[in-house]
């Protein structure tokens, strides 16, 4: 009798180890599957411009050309039409110019015929507008006018040289920035302007050249 207890004390132990092992070793079912075609595509500015004598696209030549210019007689004036046919709205445009002044040197009457370094303080700006605000107040030569007081609103660009007006090189040292932007995709904006050959250009720039390059950019700012 006792020997049957002893057995049945044995199988009850190995039955016991035999669970505890079998618990610790559980599978799992598994099965994986993909998730594909999963793209981002980002937005794009498209800015093209045009003038009155050229259809959309990626720039524009000669919008404004004065020759043989005369001090306080000779002007010029154009637009520049912008739309932008990408996918996305800017926040802003911005405008610069980049002027380069050209010696000619084979002028008697040119009295530093070995630079025209300056020339573009001479190209007077008397109008300037972009859709309908006025970044310059119609210029004059009237010292006592309002046109170049940098306090008024409507003054983007000022007199930066000090000269006493608004030339090509006060725009070239204070570009313009934060005018409204271009929509897409197809509602065009305008920027026009008016330049004169200011009266007090000294003999130094006879026969010389500036040629200016004006870049438009649209511009987003990030929202964070």
């Amino acid at each position: 009798m006792s020997m049957n207890l002893r057995i049945l004390k044995s199988i009850l132990i190995i039955i016991t180890i035999l669970t505890l092992v079998g618990g610790a070793t559980v599978a799992y079912f598994t099965d994986t599957e993909t998730s594909t075609g999963n793209t981002f595509t980002a937005g794009t500015f498209d800015l093209k411009v045009a003038d009155n004598n050229e259809d959309y696209g990626d720039g524009v030549h000669e919008t404004w050309t004065m020759k043989n210019m005369i001090p306080g007689v000779t002007t010029c004036g154009g637009m520049v039409l912008l739309k932008n046919f990408g996918s996305i709205e800017a926040d802003h445009v911005e405008i610069e110019v980049s002027n380069d002044c050209i010696e000619a040197g084979n002028e008697e009457s040119d009295t530093l015929p070995k630079s025209a370094e300056g020339m573009d303080e001479y190209i007077q700006i008397t109008h300037m507008e972009y859709y309908g605000r006025l970044l310059l107040f119609t210029d004059t030569d009237d010292p006592d006018a309002d046109d170049d007081d940098p306090a008024t609103p409507w003054n983007e660009v000022d007199d930066v040289n000090g000269n006493g007006f608004i030339d090509l090189d006060d725009f070239e040292q204070k570009p313009i920035d934060d005018l409204k932007p271009v929509p897409t995709p197809d509602i065009g904006r305008c920027f026009i302007m008016y330049l004169k050959f200011h009266k007090s250009a000294p003999n130094d720039y006879q026969g010389d050249k500036c040629d200016m390059t004006m870049t438009f950019t649209l511009n987003q700012h990030s929202s964070q």
